[in-house]
């Protein structure tokens, strides 16, 4: 009787160690991972129309189940780049802030 136990429990010790195996290899192997979808179309949000003061603004992103939303905000050769500050890199989706830049004065740049 001992000795069948002994038999018994090798093997149930056996087939744990070979799924704790196999588990180990499928998460190393990223089996468990999910897949990169990359935004493919962006769009600009905000309510504002003509600003005077500092505001937020959302980018929208398509397709809705993308997951890599990191963006990177880059103004170049446009109107108004000089009167406006906003961080450098946003999350797609989330809204974010947008500063208008003073002079001495106190004064908008922008005028």
């Amino acid at each position: 009787m001992k000795k069948a136990l002994k038999i018994v429990g090798i093997i149930f010790g056996a087939l744990f160690g070979l799924i704790g195996v196999a588990t180990a290899v499928a998460a190393i192997s990223g089996a468990f991972s999910h897949p990169e979808i990359s935004i493919e179309s962006l769009s600009w949000e905000t309510d504002k129309v003509r600003v005077v003061e500092d505001f937020q603004a959302t980018v929208n992103f398509l397709p809705e189940n993308a997951n890599q939303l990191d963006v990177e905000l880059n103004l170049v050769y446009a109107e108004g780049a000089n009167v406006v500050e906003f961080p450098k890199t946003v999350k797609a989706g989330e809204p974010f802030n947008i500063k208008l830049k003073k002079d001495a004065n106190g004064n908008n740049v922008g005028g």
